[in-house]
């Protein structure tokens, strides 16, 4: 299969999987009388929603998804990005998986704060096949040119992460990142 036939399915897959991982807001938390003590301020896993394959893509992803067929498989290992271990991360795999073919679409989403985040993009430098280009929206880690990878974008990016925000995304393709998205209640 082509790239260009590849990509619509990509972004279509992506689309599938944030629509059907919605879930209603979390009811606003009661406000405390004047004899309960301050409430302490949560921590960062007490803040983090938890990340599935359906609430980590677009609404409009997980539509084009449902309507190609194509359903997900979760990683199983945890999330390990140049030697960082992405607590609360997830990578999915999405395709049509009752047949046997190799269109698939990959996607992850952590949070990742900042010191982490650097520790990893200098863990993926330091494994030589990685290149970073830094863009107003964050810092990208991209395939280096010449891989073996077999998927590339029309801009040529195949496998890559966009490190901003107190999180990280990542896709089969740069353009792919475009459908990665926080799940609701996410706040850096």
């Amino acid at each position: 299969m082509t790239t260009r036939r590849a990509l619509p399915l990509v972004i279509a897959a992506a689309a599938l999987v944030a629509l059907t991982g919605c879930s209603p807001a979390a009811p606003a938390p009661s406000t405390p009388s004047s004899t309960t003590p301050e409430t302490p301020t949560p921590t960062p896993a007490e803040t983090v929603p938890e990340a599935t394959c359906e609430n980590t893509l677009t609404a409009d992803t997980l539509d084009n998804l449902a309507e190609a067929g194509w359903t997900f498989r979760q990683d199983e290992a945890p999330v390990v990005l140049g030697g960082v271990t992405i607590e609360g991360g997830i990578g999915c795999l999405w395709g049509d998986f009752s047949t046997g073919n190799d269109n698939v679409a990959w996607f992850l989403w952590g949070p990742l704060d900042d010191a982490s985040a650097q520790a990893a993009i200098d863990g993926l430098l330091a494994e030589g096949t990685w290149r970073r280009e830094d863009q107003p929206e964050g810092v990208y880690i991209t395939d280096k040119a010449g891989s073996d990878s077999l998927l590339y974008d029309d801009e040529g990016y195949s496998t890559t992460y966009l490190f901003a925000d107190g999180q990280v995304k990542g896709s089969t393709t740069k353009a792919g990142i475009s459908v990665v998205t926080a799940p609701e209640g996410f706040a850096p």
